[in-house]
């Protein structure tokens, strides 16, 4: 087999059932010289461990295939840190246990980067969401370079590591991920690495995304710790831009903790949360709509306030047609 150059590295925690359909979209890709790195992060005793180590043994001859677990579950960072570890090519992908990647994914965006100088240390793609195996929605567009600022806005064109393929060395440079952060752990690792380094984007639609509504119901106190974290670790970054942008950033993390409590059906603590981002900034009709589909299932009277506000915005910037569609 010819060198590998790239390693692809598949962390995988309670996804059993998707975990097989991710290596054969690796191993469909249209380049051959690659490797694919499996980390187990279920603890060792654990009935997914178990069902894991059944499957994998069906690969235990593919010499492509690389099967790594930890004795405990430790968590999303380590299990990437681990893989970075005993990877032995020139680039490093990442891929989530539900995720799949297009045939030509690595391919084109190796080709890319291959032409570019050391200052483009990763390149990332376009991709689609599926719920229920039927497409969603599909992104596209055309940022690249520096994206700190749209990083910090939580406008993040990269959108989940599946997309990202970074060159090694510059992983090993940044020391992997901060296995501190119990969410965000892709976001925290690219603010370190656009201190230096750029971002090439392949646009086109090579990964396909599969959305899993449980993820959406997340423990609002975990992310309330997690966007602190975050939010105090790069204050300096912060408060080097314009008051502005400053504001707009607090004001949409808080809102996205607003957001969590909803689905939570916390509403106390949503309407704690929202007010703190209004604190900031405006809010906008956009961010009305999200908390309204944050409580999409939701009969509570909070949700026809809302609404209301949408309304007022759309009446008051001069929406007509929008606006009598809404009140029909």
């Amino acid at each position: 087999m010819s060198k590998t150059i790239v390693s692809v590295i598949i962390p995988t925690y309670k996804r059993n059932t998707t975990l097989e359909r991710a290596i054969k979209s690796v191993l469909n890709q249209t380049m051959d010289n690659l490797e694919i790195i499996v980390v187990d992060d279920n603890d060792e005793k654990s009935k997914y461990r178990k069902l894991n180590e059944k499957l994998m043994s069906k690969y235990r001859n593919n010499n492509k295939i690389i099967y790594l677990k930890h004795k405990n579950n430790l968590n999303g960072a380590v299990a990437r840190n681990t893989g970075i570890f005993y990877s032995a090519s020139k680039y490093i992908a990442f891929l989530d246990d539900d995720d799949e990647f297009l045939e030509k994914k690595l391919e084109l965006q190796i080709n890319l980067l291959e032409k570019l100088d050391n200052s483009w240390g990763a390149v990332y793609c376009g991709y689609s969401k599926y719920r229920n195996n039927k497409l969603n929605s599909t992104h596209l567009n055309s940022s690249h370079g520096n994206l700190k600022i749209k990083l910090l806005l939580k406008e993040n064109p990269i959108a989940a590591g599946s997309t990202l393929l970074i060159r090694r060395a510059i992983l090993n440079e940044l020391n992997g991920f901060d296995i501190t952060f119990l969410r965000h752990q892709d976001w925290e690792l690219l603010m370190r690495f656009f201190k230096k380094y750029k971002i090439a984007y392949v646009n086109q639609n090579l990964v396909k995304i599969n959305i899993n509504d449980n993820a959406y119901i997340t423990n609002p106190e975990n992310l309330i710790i997690t966007k602190e974290k975050f939010l105090k670790k790069y204050e300096k970054d912060i408060e080097n831009l314009p008051i502005n942008l400053q504001k707009e950033i607090y004001k949409r993390h808080y809102l996205e903790i607003s957001r969590s409590f909803l689905r939570n059906k916390n509403i106390k603590r949503a309407v704690i949360y929202f007010k703190k981002s209004k604190n900031y900034s405006r809010i906008s009709l956009i961010d009305y709509v999200k908390l309204v589909i944050a409580l999409i299932d939701s009969k509570n009277t909070i949700k026809y306030i809302l609404l209301e506000n949408i309304m007022k915005i759309l009446k008051r910037n001069n929406f007509n047609k929008l606006f009598k569609a809404f009140s029909r």
